[in-house]
């Protein structure tokens, strides 16, 4: 882990506040808790201690390990002091535009002018706050997933004003505590949710047509194509199903439903068009060599067997509790 970042000031102690301060205490970094509230401060340094005592006992934290991360965590209403005197200032309050936006001009005044400093938003785009602080080439976006404590993937977005070396550092500050950063330009909603609203509005259609019930949705989701993406990104599943299936998916759909929501989109059609079908031709979204896509093919099925050992262990595991 670099040395850049030894205090953090995390601002907001909800629900992502409460992760952040979670995980970046359990790294061994000093963590300045900051809410609005005292008292809130403090409760969110306690749900931190039942978060922690859930990772004992799914055994991803040792039992010593506790306490000396919960003594790291310095719960505070007073955002000034911990802004000045944090390496790391990371915003997590609520999604609400005008409210990030009064606390980046408390923490433009506040932050050490050598402090990296990050919005934890999930659809603003980052440069609506770059222009509130003194030193925008130290500001960017980073998007966590709930609970960020466990989930792998944040997703790094740089604001126009962003430097390269802010970008990196950030990149190597969370890989050296274990996440796997992915960046994407600041757009609204930036990839993640951009993708899952698009999953959860047809997941709403699908139900409000009485297509299914909402627990035959959810099993459906959770055990198809919801079990693939555990292991594998959308493109390398439609490379690995073949890119002319998809397009024919496509255009059936548009022609049943009669809407361009699933008018198959332009990229798919030129790869397609081109012969790019995926791992049967050797390229479609990515490129493969002969041997890569022979090694793929045969290590999927070894991948996904895995994986379904694993969920039928959980299941046997919820099935034992409950009848303990």
């Amino acid at each position: 882990m670099p040395d850049r970042f030894t205090v953090i000031a995390v601002v907001g102690a909800g629900t992502m506040g409460q992760g952040f301060a979670h995980l970046f205490a359990s790294q061994g970094l000093t963590v300045q808790l900051v809410d609005t509230d005292a008292g809130r401060a403090r409760r969110g340094r306690d749900a931190v201690a039942t978060s922690l005592a859930t990772a004992v006992r799914a055994g991803f934290c040792a039992p010593s390990a506790v306490q000396p991360a919960l003594d790291r965590i310095h719960p505070t209403d007073d955002l000034a002091a911990a802004a000045a005197n944090a390496d790391f200032v990371l915003e997590a309050v609520t999604e609400h535009l005008q409210v990030k936006a009064a606390v980046w001009q408390a923490l433009g005044r506040a932050a050490r002018p050598d402090a990296i400093l990050a919005t934890n938003t999930s659809s603003y785009d980052v440069n609506a706050f770059t222009g509130l602080v003194p030193g925008p080439h130290r500001m960017l976006g980073t998007h966590w997933y709930n609970p960020p404590q466990i989930v792998p993937c944040v997703e790094v977005v740089p604001a126009d004003t962003t430097s390269a070396e802010t970008t990196e550092q950030i990149c190597d500050f969370l890989t050296g505590i274990g996440k796997e950063p992915a960046r994407c330009r600041s757009v609204p909603g930036f990839v993640g949710n951009r993708i899952q609203f698009a999953m959860i509005s047809e997941a709403f259609r699908c139900l409000e047509e009485g297509v299914a019930t909402a627990a035959d949705i959810d099993r459906i989701v959770r055990g198809s194509f919801g079990f693939r993406l555990g292991l594998y990104g959308p493109f390398q599943i439609g490379d690995l199903n073949g890119l002319d299936t998809y397009r024919s998916v496509y255009d059936y759909l548009e022609a049943q439903y009669g809407t361009d929501r699933f008018h198959a989109p332009g990229l798919l059609r030129k790869l397609t068009d081109d012969g790019r079908l995926g791992l049967k031709t050797v390229g479609g979204i990515y490129d493969y060599t002969p041997e890569e896509a022979r090694q793929i093919q045969s290590e999927r099925d070894t991948r996904l067997w895995a994986a379904l050992r694993s969920r039928l262990a959980s299941a046997r595991q919820e099935e034992e509790e409950k009848s303990a």
